[in-house]
């Protein structure tokens, strides 16, 4: 159970946080993984925690604070991959359009979706933070005292994210943000609200939000 948590946040014990935790807890509850397995894997980190931190491997326990597994919202639905694939590229794969605007649009909400980045932390992220990674051939981007630890960390993005964020260093406006300037929460939110709205994402009876 720990090991694949490692391996879904790609990170190791000694960088894991609460939020990191709970992120693997939410993507198992939405793979329709039952409260039992969840459990299971909370009583595990936190169990191999207290024995790292015994051993001196590590500084704190990062389960210590996990009470359980949230009773996650049912009535919450989460985009499918399909629309994901709409959201992102619309009728052309692999193909963004020229307009500076709608690129940054579309590579802000891949490098979100991809990172699982709140509103929040998207809209500030800063040019000199993205990084080349050669072995596995992507880019990776760096978040600033992100909520969850309050420190700064490094996400590696995948592949077809990569290449997107790549066309968008090439032409974007010269300075110290990603994005041009920084965005603000409302704005990343009306982004992501309107560009579904254009691919026919419709929002009956779902909370749709970046985060």
């Amino acid at each position: 159970m720990v090991e694949r948590l490692l391996e879904d946040v790609a990170q190791p014990i000694a960088r894991l946080d609460q939020r990191l935790i709970e992120k693997h807890l939410r993507r198992l509850h939405v793979a329709g993984r039952g409260e039992s397995v969840r459990r299971g894997v909370v009583v595990a980190i936190r169990s191999l925690g207290e024995w790292c931190l015994a051993h001196g491997l590590i500084a704190r326990n990062p389960g210590a604070a996990l009470a359980g597994p949230r009773a996650y919202r049912r009535e919450i639905k989460v985009l499918t991959v399909a629309e994901v694939s709409r959201l992102l590229w619309g009728d052309s794969p692999g193909t963004l359009p020229q307009d500076l605007v709608e690129m940054r649009n579309r590579v802000l909400l891949g490098v979100s979706y991809v990172a699982g980045l709140r509103a929040s932390e998207i809209g500030p992220l800063e040019a000199e933070g993205v990084v080349w990674h050669e072995v596995g051939q992507i880019l990776s981007i760096l978040v600033r005292r992100g909520k969850g630890s309050g420190q700064d960390v490094r996400l590696p993005l995948d592949r077809p994210v990569s290449r997107m964020l790549g066309m968008w260093l090439a032409v974007r406006p010269a300075g110290r943000f990603l994005w041009g300037r920084p965005l603000t929460r409302g704005a990343i939110r009306n982004i992501f609200l309107e560009r579904c709205a254009e691919v026919g994402i419709a929002a009956t009876g779902r909370r749709l939000s970046p985060h």
